[in-house]
């Protein structure tokens, strides 16, 4: 895979080399409990005074490119880089909840309303299996081609331009090329589908998406064979998917290039990568259930619900915004589950 990031991301420079993931540090604790998980606010803002937690009378997410939605894209981007002591506890790293539950709380221009609370942010994003970006900078690219609320109103970081030539929009999923080109085929152009969602791989599909995992899959091979054949060529056409311990960019994405072709060294073994052909769209669900299946027998059953701590989830392992992570970067962010000093940290 060779979309590399491209062009200088305003202020990206200065992201230092903090953890590409996870909430602020000293922003929050996070305690689980049978159902959920609770987020217990600390904030306490050096030159703003101590806020206690204000009565929950209503919470709304801003709407796309009011003054509140730029404000936040603003602070994210380049006001926590030129005025850190403006944004005591957060980092270019924290969620755009964050950033906005900030403005509210000290009542800063733009007008922010009330975040809604991380728990029901949590529970809305399993349900719909629609997560936030919070990635580092290295992913910035498929997260603007995407469209992720999480880097909404950045500057492009892609080489091709992040306006609406650069994809073809697919309902859950967007299609373009890939900087990669195909061999041994009529025309070198393959093609890379994405989620809108920050999914950063298979085993994290498989984790934090069970239940709608093959609806994913089948949707994204059925709009990578329908963008292929109407931009690019007929078919059968190579769908593949890496593995996660094979990935170059943090962003699950699904490979369609022509039949009897070879990009990235794929087709290959299963261990590196699923592949398979497809002669038309009404392979979709079959190849998904196909795909489905390999990635169970990399991982495991699924599980009914999201884990809760790191017994569940296992070490190394990060999570989407808003949950508790099981990876050293949590230490940054202070967002470690309960149990990652005694599941993780003594091994």
């Amino acid at each position: 895979l060779l979309l590399a990031v491209g062009g200088a991301v305003a202020g990206a420079a200065a992201w230092r080399s903090a953890p590409a993931r996870g909430t602020a540090p000293g922003r929050t604790a996070i305690l689980e409990s049978t159902d959920t998980i609770l987020i217990h606010d600390r904030l306490r803002t050096a030159g703003a005074g101590r806020f206690s937690a204000p009565q929950d009378n209503g919470c709304h997410e801003p709407v796309a490119g009011s003054d509140c939605d730029r404000n936040i894209s603003w602070a994210k981007s380049q006001g926590i880089l030129r005025h850190e002591d403006w944004y005591p506890g957060l980092s270019p790293y924290s969620s755009r909840r964050d950033f906005q539950e900030h403005l509210f709380r000290t009542k800063s221009p733009g007008g922010c309303p009330r975040p809604c609370p991380a728990a029901e942010l949590r529970a809305r994003a399993l349900q719909t299996c629609d997560f936030e970006y919070n990635g580092g900078p290295t992913d910035l690219c498929f997260c603007q081609l995407a469209k992720n609320r999480g880097c909404a109103n950045l500057p492009c970081a892609c080489p091709q331009g992040c306006d609406a030539g650069a994809v073809w929009d697919g309902g859950r999923s967007v299609t373009f090329k890939n900087r990669a080109q195909a061999l041994g085929c009529p025309q070198p152009v393959a093609l890379l589908t994405i989620p809108k969602a920050y999914i950063s791989n298979v085993k994290s599909l498989h984790t934090w998406c069970p239940s709608q995992m093959q609806a994913l899959l089948q949707d994204m091979l059925f709009v990578g064979f329908q963008r292929y054949t109407a931009h690019v060529g007929p078919g059968p056409v190579h769908q593949c998917i890496h593995a996660a311990t094979h990935v170059s960019m943090s962003w699950l994405h699904l490979h369609t290039f022509c039949g009897g072709g070879h990009v990235d060294n794929m087709p290959t073994s299963p261990d590196v990568a699923w592949c398979d052909t497809m002669d038309h769209p009404e392979q979709a669900a079959a190849l998904a259930q196909r795909a489905a299946g390999w990635v169970d027998a990399f991982h495991g059953p699924r599980r009914p619900r999201a884990p809760r701590n790191c017994a569940e989830m296992g070490c190394d392992q990060s999570a989407p915004a808003h949950f508790c992570a099981c990876n050293g970067k949590c230490q940054h962010f202070h967002d470690c589950c309960s149990d990652y000093q005694a599941k993780c940290q003594a091994r």
